[in-house]
């Protein structure tokens, strides 16, 4: 490429400089989120181990905050915390909750095969009376387990085709009209890129956004 030309060079120029202020605000965004955190007393959850990117684990938490007052979040997959502790921060000034649902015997993750449902507590207690656990699978769960309305639910257990569906299928009739379903590692797992496409041919399902391997979606408001 002719990188004498003029109106390329001023191309490259603009688009170095569009990255260079994007890097420059999210560094930004992490520090005063970090802060936030902070002087709530929450800074020990950012230590905690986890394959979700902090960028992902913020964009959970603004989630949340966006969510109704006084309503119900569900997360399947918890492993360590992390995740159940972002959500949870932004729940709790709004007076919701959330269900965790989670065997937490790490069958699924890269680290083996453990019981972590004593580091998840000991991870989560500063986010205690915000969350609710239910140790076992989703397939699992009794018809009146989870509340008939969720705001808000994060899809981050068994990435197989088959565990995503089932987990979809046990939460998402219960996502509120305006309600937001998030999935980890869409682009990385074809099964979990495939239930999205298969919600997304409902045509019930919006795309609303993507931080990293982080996509969720949006329940469309039908006129009755």
């Amino acid at each position: 490429m002719n990188w004498s030309n003029p109106s390329l060079l001023l191309l490259r120029v603009h688009g170095s400089l569009v990255y260079r202020i994007s890097r420059w605000v999210a560094s930004r965004k992490r520090h005063v989120f970090r802060r936030q955190l902070a002087s709530r007393g929450l800074g020990a959850m950012m230590a905690i181990p986890s394959f979700t990117t902090e960028d992902e684990l913020i964009a959970l938490y603004e989630l949340a905050c966006a969510s109704p007052l006084h309503c119900t979040a569900v997360e399947v997959g918890s492993y360590l915390g992390a995740s159940a502790c972002y959500i949870a921060a932004g729940l709790a000034p709004r007076s919701s909750r959330l269900i965790c649902v989670d065997t937490w015997q790490n069958e699924t993750m890269p680290d083996g095969v453990r019981d972590t449902f004593s580091e998840f507590l000991r991870n989560t207690a500063a986010c205690r009376e915000t969350i609710t656990t239910l140790r076992l699978r989703s397939r699992k769960l009794l018809p009146d387990a989870l509340p008939s309305e969720l705001a808000l639910g994060f899809i981050d257990g068994d990435h197989s085709f088959d565990g995503v569906r089932c987990d979809v299928g046990v939460v998402a009739p219960h996502i509120s009209e305006g309600g937001i379903l998030a999935f980890h590692d869409a682009p990385h797992f074809a099964g979990v890129s495939k239930v999205i496409g298969e919600l997304l041919q409902t045509g019930h399902w919006a795309p609303r956004g993507q931080v990293g391997n982080l996509v969720w979606l949006c329940k469309k408001r039908f006129e009755k």
